[in-house]
């Protein structure tokens, strides 16, 4: 089946709307106020297949008052699962993404910082070059033991080729190197 919604007025700037509406008198944080979701009960195959894949749910941030209606949503989808949480959009307009996140052009970031934050390792940043992706130059941060600190790197204001200083046995192991 099908199921057409379609505005009859056709003054400038009419269109249908679709409002779900929560039946809940005292919403708390977490209460789901309306749910869409997108499931192939009659797949053949059972078993994952008959599962929620997707959904989309708007879920309450806090408990609901005279000046705050604060909801996120919620962006679902399964592999082998019932749907769950991948993708989130707060009130505050923060997207969360569990996964990670392509971009098929330029990125810009407002704000001034980029936090690159990893799951055990260390973590780096690599800057590919333009010829097919082939070959990356990776900033990598150092090892959680050798910090004393925070470190800030700040970069020249004039174009060239950057360097860092080394120490005297950095410098002397670089020369034996280069000089066989």
């Amino acid at each position: 089946g099908e199921l057409v919604i379609k505005d009859t007025d056709t003054a400038d700037g009419s269109s249908p709307t679709i409002t779900l509406q929560s039946g809940d008198t005292d919403i708390a944080q977490d209460d789901v106020l309306g749910t869409i979701n997108f499931q192939a009960p009659d797949e053949g195959t059972g078993t994952d297949a008959i599962l929620v894949a997707a959904g989309i749910a708007a879920v309450s941030e806090g408990d609901f008052s005279s000046s705050s209606n604060a909801t996120k949503l919620s962006f679902k989808t399964g592999a082998s699962e019932t749907a769950t949480e991948k993708m989130s959009l707060s009130s505050g307009g923060n997207l969360t993404v569990s996964g990670d996140v392509s971009v098929g052009d330029d990125l810009t970031v407002n704000g001034g910082v980029v936090d690159v934050k990893n799951t055990g390792a260390q973590s780096v940043v690599r800057f590919y070059c333009e010829s097919s992706n082939a070959h990356y130059t990776e900033i990598q941060a150092a090892a959680h033991s050798a910090y004393s600190g925070n470190v800030t790197v700040t970069l020249p204001v004039t174009a060239g080729t950057l360097a860092t200083t080394a120490t005297a046995a950095d410098e002397a192991t670089a020369l034996a190197i280069a000089l066989g």
